[in-house]
């Protein structure tokens, strides 16, 4: 991904990746966790100051860990479930 935009800036970056659960939630989480905590890292390479970067995430025990490593990186972070999500599903987004 950083070598297709050869160092351009890009305005927004979303991530919906999602593990496929084993159905032990501790251990989903975690790895959800991983996969945000990648994106992340391709967004501090692509996003431009001021962009927006969107992710899938899981509101389990640990989303305060995600929380608080997201505010690392940008002043406003929110995570919000869109009403299209099963309101039985942990699966949530990010917004910063």
């Amino acid at each position: 991904m950083i070598e297709h935009f050869e160092g351009a800036k890009v305005d927004i970056v979303v991530c919906d990746g999602a593990p496929d659960v084993i159905g032990v939630p501790d251990l989903d989480e975690y790895i959800q966790r991983q996969l945000l905590f990648s994106a992340l890292n391709i967004t501090t390479f692509l996003l431009r100051t001021g962009g927006t970067f969107v992710a899938k995430i899981f509101r389990g025990k640990e989303v305060d860990l995600s929380y608080r490593m997201l505010q690392v990186f940008f002043r406003d972070v929110t995570i919000t479930k869109p009403k299209a999500c099963r309101s039985n599903s942990v699966e949530g987004f990010v917004l910063c």
